[in-house]
């Protein structure tokens, strides 16, 4: 479970290649973009509300005119909230996800990757509010030797593979 006394091992293992490689963070960066800890501070602080301390929903509001923490959070799935009396959203508006879309978002890339007779199976399983239980955990090993991303239980000890 990640928790603030985590924070200072964090930014000490985030710029070591082997860390950033298992945490998904490209090194070195791209020359257009940041070094990938944004959206690695996001992906854990989602993990944290939705799966550990099961939150209904993170409401987020960036410090204005912060464009690049816009981008990252829409790519976990957050959507602007409106103010009261104001039609368009601007900068300071916030922005929030609910523990369902976040989910949807984070499931999105695993079932476009399953084959399609098994994504029909899962499909109709989600649909009919089974989701993937607890003691299950999620993990994306991204590695061309092995596979994208599964789904383990603990015991007995199952993966579902993609």
């Amino acid at each position: 479970m990640l928790a603030a006394e985590h924070a200072d091992a964090i930014q000490r293992f985030a710029p070591d290649g082997t860390f950033a490689a298992l945490a998904g963070i490209a090194l070195p960066p791209p020359s257009d973009a940041g070094r990938g800890y944004g959206t690695f501070a996001v992906r854990l602080t989602l993990e944290l509300a939705f799966r550990n301390l099961q939150l209904a929903r993170v409401y987020v509001r960036p410090p204005g005119g912060d464009i690049a923490a816009g981008r990252t959070l829409q790519k976990f799935g957050f959507n602007r909230e409106g103010e009261s009396g104001v039609a368009e959203p601007n900068v300071a508006t916030g922005w929030v996800l609910t523990r369902d879309a976040w989910i949807v978002h984070r499931d999105r890339p695993v079932f476009a990757a399953l084959h399609p007779d098994l994504r029909a199976i899962l499909e109709a399983e989600l649909a009919a509010g089974n989701e993937v239980a607890d003691g299950v955990v999620y993990t994306e090993p991204n590695d061309p030797h092995w596979w994208k991303a599964d789904y383990t239980s603990r015991s007995p000890r199952h993966t579902l593979a993609c």
